[in-house]
């Protein structure tokens, strides 16, 4: 909402007030910039108490209590607003007041849907265009209205006609993209966020779902292409950190997946999947002791990891330490006997130790719960006669 109060602001204009009150609302503009909205409200009430009239304080106090979820008195105040208009309009014959009326219109419908009450969404939304019909945010949360109230052909219905209306506006285009995406209607979608990118290049949003659609198809490289140009505008976002992560273990570049596994790390430390999925990228580097303590963190964490338990062990396996790597591989089969991969790596464990009985004993158990014969390890089958 901020924007459009910043825009409320160009409307009003500065000229409809006198100079004091101009002082005081740029105080009240100034607190809010310093965030301190228990001041900027103390303000913009002095300024109701001098200026009755004053539209940018009741639009500024109605912008406040949404955003502090209080939605009642926010209405109280947009209603006020309006109210100001009304009373004001003979006063200034020549000032368009109509685009300031679809805006708290807007505003209002917007609340409503906050508080649940969609009918009076789309009424309060219907009057902004009646007032402003070029007014796109408001085509855009009329639709969005129609979806949360599951009436995706309404939905869909208001933004083809936005689309109609305004055939280059990348909003109207994006957020048609996103609704057929809900619906998996993918051609479609995708189409319409190609062509919103087209539109406006440097729009980060739709890269989220050109990236979703790369990674689902398995296109890894153009996925890690899509979700860089989005993290480049949102560097905090995990899920699309995490993908990208992903993206670069299937493309096998460890080191700029690690990179992305710390980054998410830095933000969510206790993500034991994260610390194991890094140790894995570890292990495939050959680092294997990064690796092992990777692994420590992701079972402190979840000491039901079957994974992080077999990679830890298999990482003592690779490094010689065959009883650290037997104790995971049994803990493994505990928690999970169905687990064959648990079975196979102790047999490796025993064939390193030349224990042929517990080797294939194991080996049998393994290919008895589905382990694959050609993955088997071509000694040990010489070993179990296989």
């Amino acid at each position: 909402m901020k924007g459009l109060l910043l825009s409320i602001f160009v409307f009003f204009g500065f000229g409809l007030y006198a100079q004091s009150e101009k002082d005081m609302l740029e105080k009240a503009k100034s607190l809010l910039e310093e965030k301190d909205t228990v001041k900027a409200i103390h303000e913009y009430v002095n300024i109701l108490t001098r200026y009755p009239q004053s539209l940018q304080a009741t639009v500024g106090l109605a912008d406040i209590y949404e955003g502090q979820r209080d939605y009642k008195t926010a209405i109280q105040y947009i209603n006020v607003s309006l109210d100001v208009i009304d009373n004001r309009i003979n006063d200034f014959p020549n000032y368009a007041f109509e685009r300031d009326k679809a805006v708290l219109f807007y505003m209002k419908g917007k609340v409503r849907n906050k508080q649940g009450r969609h009918e009076d969404a789309l009424d309060a939304l219907e009057t902004a265009l009646e007032f402003n019909p070029a007014f796109v945010d408001a085509y855009i949360e009329q639709s969005r209205t129609y979806f949360v109230m599951n009436d995706f052909p309404a939905a869909e219905s208001v933004l083809r006609k936005g689309l109609y209306k305004f055939p280059e506006e990348w909003k109207v285009v994006y957020n048609l993209g996103v609704l057929l995406m809900s619906v998996e209607a993918t051609d479609s979608a995708m189409a319409y966020l190609y062509k919103a990118v087209e539109i406006n290049p440097d729009l980060p949003a739709p890269y989220f779902f050109l990236g979703q659609h790369s990674f689902e198809n398995g296109d890894y490289v153009q996925a890690i292409d899509y979700y860089s140009f989005y993290l480049n505008a949102y560097p905090e976002s995990l899920q699309v950190l995490y993908n990208r992560a992903t993206c670069y273990m299937s493309t096998e570049d460890f080191y700029a997946a690690i990179s992305d596994w710390s980054r998410f790390l830095k933000q969510d430390k206790d993500n034991a999947e994260v610390y194991r999925n890094r140790g894995m990228a570890r292990m495939h580097l050959n680092d294997l002791e990064e690796a092992i303590e990777d692994f420590d963190t992701s079972i402190k964490l979840n000491p039901k990891s079957n994974y992080a338990y077999v990679n830890r062990g298999f990482s003592n396996y690779l490094l010689r330490n065959y009883g650290q790597a037997l104790n995971d591989f049994q803990k493994v089969n505990s928690l999970y006997p169905e687990y064959t991969y648990g079975y196979y790596y102790k047999a490796l464990v025993y064939q390193k130790q030349r224990k042929k009985r517990k080797a294939c004993e194991n080996l049998k158990i393994a290919i008895s719960h589905g382990f694959e014969e050609n993955n088997i390890d071509e000694d040990l089958k010489k070993m179990c006669g296989l």
